[in-house]
């Protein structure tokens, strides 16, 4: 999942920063199994004539199957976008590698108070 931001006038992408910080809880009833992953990122895309290439990107460390549980974890990361960005992406990821409805990849995430942000 994701939500994309443009600059709105109040802020351009020369030299600008961006973090996503979020608070995280894995229940012992549904931890994370096998190769299932959580984690927050964001994306600096340019957009050109119709097509979208990231130019920078990052990713916090990933929560997964030895992640601590039934306690709230502190999850973020941060970037710096180039001035060739054209739009931002934030970015909520469950990784599952093996897809399909009998994947041994699952497990349930909750996600508070999360927030995105220039500095």
């Amino acid at each position: 999942m994701y939500q994309t931001f443009l600059p709105n006038g109040t802020w351009n992408w020369s030299d600008t920063n961006f973090w996503i910080d979020a608070w995280v809880y894995i229940d012992d009833t549904d931890a994370l199994q096998n190769q299932a992953e959580f984690s927050l990122g964001i994306r600096c895309i340019k957009e050109f004539y119709g097509t979208k290439t990231v130019v920078g990107k990052a990713f916090s460390t990933p929560l997964t199957v030895v992640s601590p549980l039934n306690v709230w974890t502190r999850v973020w990361t941060e970037v710096g976008c180039s001035t060739e960005t054209s739009l931002v992406e934030a970015v909520v990821r469950f990784k599952q590698p093996t897809l399909g409805q009998d994947s041994t990849d699952h497990g349930a995430v909750y996600v508070d108070d999360l927030t995105f942000g220039i500095y």
